[in-house]
Formats: structure tokens, C-alpha cells, sequence
């Protein structure tokens, strides 16, 4: 199987939290995660599954959302 995808400035969860001190507040990260805690629900509604979700595979954009990636 493969992917395309087109190319967005980003950078890691983990560079992400990192830079931020090491640690996120409650507020920040429900921000971030809320949307893609969604999406993943309607995903798996339809039967879809990511099983790589990790600090690498979530990218924040220059917008400040998340999006899960490869």
C-alpha cells in the first residue's frame, strides 16, 4: 500500500512539546487533540485503523492544529 499526501511545514508532537518546557496544560492539549481524537472516532466507525500513533506521527502545523500523519 501507499500514500500521497501533499507537503505542509511542520514539526513533531515531540519537538512540539519539547520546545514548550517538556510539558503542555490541560488547556493546550485538548485543543490539539480533541479534533484528532474525533477524527480517529469516525475512522474507526468505518472501519479504518492508524496503529501508528505516536509523538512522530502527530505534526503540528504552522496553523497550530495537529494532524496525524504516516
Amino acid at each position: 500500500a501507499y500514500t500521497i499526501s501533499e507537503w505542509t511545514e511542520s514539526i513533531t508532537l515531540r519537538y512540539f512539546v519539547e520546545r514548550s518546557g517538556g510539558n503542555l496544560s490541560w488547556n493546550a492539549a485538548r485543543q490539539l487533540f480533541m479534533p484528532v481524537l474525533s477524527a480517529l472516532s469516525t475512522m474507526s466507525a468505518a472501519g479504518l485503523h492508524h496503529f501508528g500513533i505516536s509523538p512522530e506521527s502527530l505534526k503540528i502545523m504552522q496553523d497550530g492544529k495537529m494532524r496525524l500523519g504516516r
